[in-house]
């Protein structure tokens, strides 16, 4: 019959011998020095012989409590490791993206991260503004839409942007032969900063402007119609029937893909954008948690150009 290791005591004892006082191995296991004598008292008694010997200035281990104390020591300490490795640690990542790319795109992919690896948790913070990194407060790692020049961080490329009009089914069914014909219908502006091809400063709403100059069609006054702050709302509008949004193959393509948005002009009217999505990264190294996400982020990017059969970038590598 197997008899139970006590080991409230084991340990009580172990403290006890290191210190060579009660209370200092009290300090220790953040208990009593009461409760300290108690347990070793009780495994005296397992052991049918004194460990220490009690002295009016403290207590001296007696023979048979240096060897035990030995013994013990270095199962003890095994058992402590062993305990750690086993404990699941959770660790808080933060990413930055702007909002309707988390939306769209990373958060219904977050689930296949978190399934991976349960022990890291990440805080999302969608923002169209530029969260600092590796400051207090800050992001760990981030997502970016732009040229890539930002200062404060190394940069890879991760996605390009390919724009075109998006509609629902339901308000444009048959495909369009021009791109003219869009403005027999109501246009949807987004803020898109920097605007998409020129960059121009000049209006924040200046995408569709700007993709009807990429047309060569003429616009005799400036477009009106619904404006939003974010694309995503434009989206979510389109595939109400409200009108026409500007989309793109990375932000409209669950819309897409479920039948909610439909592209109503061929794809040779599809337009590059000059900006792109980044990760946006510290300089310096990165602690475990961040390279993990990094590894499964960058399989996710590769799945997806395939699914949109673009070329794999080759530039930059973490």
């Amino acid at each position: 019959m197997t008899t139970a290791l006590p080991l409230n005591a084991l340990r009580a004892f172990a403290a006890a011998a290191r210190h060579q006082h009660f209370a200092k191995a009290a300090d220790e296991l953040h208990v009593t020095a009461g409760a300290i004598s108690r347990q070793i008292r009780l495994l005296e008694e397992e052991l049918g012989q004194p460990l220490f010997e009690r002295l009016a200035q403290g207590v001296r281990l007696t023979v048979q409590g240096r060897a035990l104390a030995a013994e013990i020591a270095p199962h003890l300490d095994g058992l402590t490791r062993a305990v750690a490795r086993a404990r699941v640690k959770s660790s808080v990542l933060t990413v930055s993206a702007p909002p309707t790319f988390g939306q769209e795109w990373l958060l219904p992919r977050l689930e296949d991260f978190q399934r991976q690896h349960p022990d890291i948790e990440v805080f999302l913070d969608a923002s169209s503004a530029i969260v600092p990194l590796g400051t207090e407060g800050g992001a760990q790692a981030a997502i970016r839409y732009g040229r890539g020049d930002w200062q404060d961080g190394e940069t890879r490329l991760l996605l390009r942007e390919w724009i075109f009009p998006v509609c629902s089914p339901t308000l444009i069914p048959a495909p369009l032969a021009e791109p003219a014909a869009l403005l027999a219908y109501p246009l949807l502006h987004a803020e898109w900063p920097g605007g998409w091809r020129s960059g121009r400063p000049s209006s924040r709403f200046n995408a569709w402007q700007d993709w009807f100059a990429s047309q060569q069609v003429p616009l005799g006054e400036s477009l009106r119609g619904p404006r939003y702050s974010l694309s995503g709302m434009a989206l979510q509008q389109a595939a109400a029937g409200k009108g026409v949004a500007l989309g793109g193959c990375v932000l409209a393509q669950r819309l897409l893909a479920s039948g909610a948005l439909v592209r109503p002009l061929p794809d040779r009217f599809n337009q590059l954008s000059t900006q792109a999505y980044f990760l946006v990264l510290p300089k310096g190294p990165v602690d475990a948690p961040v390279q993990r996400w990094i590894d499964w982020l960058l399989v996710q990017i590769r799945q997806f150009r395939e699914t949109q059969g673009e070329p794999q970038e080759t530039g930059g590598a973490w």
